[in-house]
């Protein structure tokens, strides 16, 4: 059961690896009775196992991270068809940010009719964020420290998009989830 009403909303949690959004993701789901679609489909899982481990390919990345994106869209417009919200720990913008800093070749432009969410780029000082990653129980791949070598051009073409901004560094997650419920109540 929610913790609040709101109105159907399409929520899209942006930002660097250990920003916070798979932790803030199932919460906020939760606080307002959405649903959480995974960014990456599982029917991905392979290939995107091949190319974290064995490939160091920009555009092939892109390509899969697209292609990926493209079906996630279809299982949120899904569910938004239905009526429910949906909360998402990364959308078009990690996608376009990302792997225009890696240096793809192809140029990111996505459809016009992709859901359009209510997007919260996830902020956080690198110090916490390092501390964060070093707690996580999950292997590093090659494009994760790419990631962190690249994050301030990562952060640079994430500010050619439109989002909410919300530092997570000194908060509890609670609290970020509440500072997003806050701003989706003042904007409905």
């Amino acid at each position: 059961m929610p913790d609040t009403a709101l109105p159907q909303v399409f929520v899209a949690l942006e930002g660097l690896r250990g920003s916070g959004k798979s932790t803030i993701a199932p919460l906020l789901a939760r606080a307002i009775g959405a649903e959480q679609v995974a960014t990456f489909p599982a029917e991905y899982t392979e290939a995107r196992a091949f190319l974290d481990w064995r490939s160091h390919d920009h555009d092939a990345r892109a390509h899969l991270f697209v292609s990926a994106l493209l079906v996630t869209a279809e299982r949120v417009r899904a569910l938004m068809e239905i009526g429910s919200s949906v909360v998402i720990d990364s959308f078009t913008q990690r996608t376009v940010a990302t792997h225009r800093a890696f240096g793809a070749a192809m140029d990111l432009i996505l459809p016009k009719d992709l859901p359009s969410p209510v997007t919260f780029h996830l902020e956080c000082s690198a110090a916490e964020r390092q501390a964060r990653l070093r707690d996580r129980d999950k292997l590093t791949t090659w494009w994760d420290e790419l990631a962190d070598d690249l994050a301030d051009r990562i952060e640079q073409e994430y500010a050619a998009f439109p989002a909410h901004r919300v530092d997570t560094t000194d908060q509890r997650p609670e609290q970020t989830v509440q500072a997003i419920m806050k701003i989706l109540c003042d904007s409905t």
